[in-house]
């Protein structure tokens, strides 16, 4: 049987325990990305060339439109539901999403091209330019 005398300790205890909870669950939440829907027509761009982009064309278009790749997989996954019954778009050889003429797209959103991505277009259209290489330097001009 509790008595009087030993609730104010159960209640010290159970406080003890909620902070200790709360201090621990504090320290291993992670910081939550937003989605950044102004890259939305980027996506939906790309996702009309290629419904099933890979693991380094999510890389590209996540660093592009400061998201992780995680939320380009679910937006892409999300999407591709939405448009269920309906023939999609897979390419069969992976190409990277430099090879597509997003140059419209910046014209049209000047606020959301970032400074280098205008000064590198160049070098991503030469046309010795590899298909499997995002990095200029490896591209004869």
């Amino acid at each position: 049987m509790i008595s009087k005398n030993h609730i104010p300790r159960i209640k010290e205890r159970l406080s003890a325990q909620l902070a200790s909870a709360k201090r621990q669950s504090v320290a291993t939440e992670r910081k939550r990305t937003p989605f950044n829907n102004e890259y939305t027509p980027v996506l939906e761009k790309y996702f009309d060339f290629n419904a099933y982009p890979s693991q380094r064309d999510r890389e590209l278009l996540a660093r592009k439109s400061m998201m992780t790749p995680r939320q380009i997989e679910v937006w892409n996954h999300r999407n591709r539901s939405k448009k269920e019954g309906r023939l999609l778009r897979r390419l069969t050889s992976n190409p990277l999403p430099v090879e597509l003429p997003l140059d419209s797209l910046a014209k049209e959103m000047p606020w959301l091209a970032k400074p280098e991505d205008k000064v590198t277009s160049k070098a991503t259209v030469a046309s010795n330019c590899s298909p499997t290489r995002a990095d200029p330097q490896h591209c004869k001009t």
